[in-house]
C-alpha cells in the first residue's frame, strides 16, 4: 500500500511540474511547424488542405501555388524546371520507405545499429518527416542525386527559392542542427517573410527557431514593398489581433505570430500653432511616427516645449526649449523594427509606441507615435482637411 501511495505521489508531482498544454488558436495554419529527429508528428496527422500538384503528388495548397509560380519563373529564365517527385507522404508510406532502406543496408552486411544510423541520415524516421506536413518538395530530373545541386536548376533554386517562400532545407554544413545529410533536392515551404529571413541570415530552420526561442522576436523590412514585418514567438497568440498576417504553432510548445505593417517613409507637412513646417515621418498602418528630437525642435518656443536627453533610457523634460536637430533628415532606412523603448517624461515612465529606423551607416533613430506624444506632453494633434496636413496646437 505504501509503495502504491508513493507512486501516486510521484505521479502527482510530475503532473504538477508538467507545462500547461498550449491553448488552441483557430488561426493556426501550421506552416511553421518544426519536424525533425526530435520533433514529431503523430501517425494520424494529415493536412486538411492537400491538393493534387501532378498525377502522383500532392502538397498543401499554399505550397503548391508557390511551387507552380517558382517553376514557371524558372522556365521563363531559360532553365528546364525539375519535376516534383515527392510531396506529401503519409506516416505509413514513410514507414515503408524507412523499413525498406533499413532492410537493404542490413542485407548489405551492416549491423542493425549501423544500418539504422545510416538510414536515418538520409531517410526520416516515420513521424519525423517534413513530407507528412505537405510542405516539403523533392525536385529532380529523375532519381534524387547530390549532383542536382550543381545543375542550373539547383543553383537557380538555391539563389531564388526564398522569393517564393521556400528554403533549401538540408545542407551538409547544417547537418549538426538538422540531423539530416545533404539533400540539394529537398525544399521546404515556410511562406513569406520567413524564407527570406532564414536565407538572408544563412540559417537552417532549427537556427531560426533557436533565435526566436532566445530573442522572442525578429523584424524584417521590405522597402520596395513598403512593408515592415514583426515576427513574435509566444504562448499567447490571442493577444495579437491587429494586422496579423499568419499564426502557426511551431511544434515546440509555442506559436509564431507574423504581423504585417504597411510602412512608408516620407516628408510630412505639419502645422504647429498655424506655422507650416515639414518633418520626416514614418507612417505605420496609417499612424504617423516622428523622430523625437525633430518634434522637440518643432515645438521649441511653444507652450508644449520639451527637451530630450539619453542616459540609457530616453528622458523628456517638459517646459524646456530644444533646438532643432535634423541630422536624421531624409535618410534611407534599411531596417525597421518595433522595440520596447523605455521613455521617461519628467522622471516618470510613459507608455509610448515607438518605431526604430536604421540607416545604411548603422545609425539608429527612434520615432514616436505623434498622438501618443500629444497625450503625454499636453498638445493636441488633429488633421487639417483644408490644408491636408497634420495640425499641432499647443495652446
Amino acid at each position: 500500500m505504501k509503495k502504491i501511495l508513493s507512486l501516486l505521489l510521484i505521479l502527482a508531482l510530475l503532473l504538477a511540474l508538467a507545462p500547461a498544454a498550449l491553448a488552441a488558436d483557430a488561426r493556426d495554419d501550421g506552416t511553421l511547424r518544426l519536424v525533425n529527429p526530435t520533433h514529431f508528428v503523430s501517425a494520424e496527422f494529415q493536412p486538411s488542405d492537400l491538393v493534387n500538384y501532378n498525377t502522383n503528388q500532392r502538397l498543401r495548397e499554399p505550397a503548391a501555388k508557390a511551387l507552380r509560380e517558382m517553376l514557371t519563373d524558372m522556365k521563363a529564365a531559360g532553365i528546364k524546371p525539375p519535376t516534383l517527385t515527392s510531396g506529401y507522404r503519409s506516416y505509413s508510406r514513410q514507414q515503408e520507405l524507412f523499413s525498406g532502406r533499413l532492410s537493404g543496408r542490413i542485407k548489405g552486411g551492416l549491423s542493425y545499429a549501423e544500418a539504422y544510423k545510416q538510414t536515418a541520415r538520409y531517410t526520416a524516421v516515420p513521424g519525423t518527416s517534413e513530407h507528412q506536413l505537405g510542405l516539403a518538395a523533392d525536385l529532380s530530373y529523375g532519381s534524387l542525386s547530390d549532383a542536382f545541386g550543381s545543375t542550373a536548376a539547383g543553383k537557380w533554386l538555391k539563389a531564388n527559392s526564398w522569393r517564393y517562400g521556400f528554403i533549401l532545407r538540408y545542407e551538409a554544413a547544417k547537418e549538426k542542427y538538422t540531423g539530416i545529410a545533404n539533400e540539394p533536392w529537398h525544399y521546404r515551404y515556410l511562406g513569406k517573410p520567413h524564407a527570406a529571413i532564414v536565407t538572408q541570415n544563412k540559417w537552417c530552420l532549427e537556427e531560426y527557431f533557436n533565435y526566436l526561442s532566445e530573442k522572442k522576436a525578429i523584424d524584417y523590412y521590405e522597402p520596395a514593398q513598403n512593408v515592415a514585418w514583426e515576427i513574435l514567438r509566444t504562448t499567447t497568440p490571442e493577444l495579437y489581433q491587429s494586422n496579423v498576417y499568419s499564426v502557426s504553432s511551431d511544434n515546440c510548445g509555442e506559436y509564431i505570430v507574423t504581423i504585417r505593417h504597411s510602412c512608408t517613409l516620407a516628408a510630412q507637412p505639419i502645422l504647429v500653432d498655424g506655422r507650416s513646417l515639414q518633418l520626416d515621418a514614418c507612417c505605420i498602418d496609417g499612424n504617423n511616427y516622428f523622430r523625437l528630437r525633430d518634434v522637440a525642435g518643432a515645438l521649441s518656443g511653444t507652450a508644449a516645449a520639451f527637451a530630450v536627453d539619453w542616459d540609457g533610457t530616453v528622458n523628456i523634460r517638459t517646459g524646456t526649449n530644444a533646438g532643432a536637430d535634423n541630422s536624421a533628415a531624409s535618410f534611407k532606412a534599411v531596417k525597421v523594427s518595433f522595440p520596447d523603448t523605455v521613455t521617461h517624461v519628467n522622471g516618470r515612465t510613459a507608455a509610448l509606441e515607438t518605431v526604430q529606423l536604421v540607416a545604411a551607416d548603422g545609425g539608429a533613430y527612434t520615432y514616436y507615435k505623434l498622438r501618443d506624444l500629444g497625450q503625454a506632453l499636453g498638445f493636441a494633434v488633429d488633421w487639417n482637411q483644408a490644408e491636408r496636413q497634420i495640425a499641432i496646437q499647443t495652446y
